[in-house]
């Protein structure tokens, strides 16, 4: 199976598939490559889930990027351009 990149997904869609990994391995008793395959990552991405989950919980499945919101578009002003 072709291995995706799922960074263009939204973070609710990342965090679900975070969680469904963990579900297979520790609640199906599926091994982590059979995990990997289900949700289209790499067993070791997988395994990095399982130790963030031991370590921190059902917290450290969920995404903790900070919202960077921008002023107005982002783009700057014909001032801001020429100073």
């Amino acid at each position: 199976m072709e291995k995706k990149d799922f960074r263009g997904l939204g973070r609710p869609a990342q965090e679900a598939l975070r969680v469904r990994a963990v579900f297979l391995v520790l609640s199906l008793h599926k091994t982590q490559a059979e995990a990997a395959e289900a949700v289209g990552v790499r067993r070791q991405t997988v395994n990095q889930w399982l130790r963030n989950h031991a370590s921190d919980g059902e917290k450290a499945l969920l995404d903790r990027r900070l919202n960077a919101h921008r002023r107005g578009k982002g783009r700057l002003t014909e001032a801001e351009h020429g100073a």
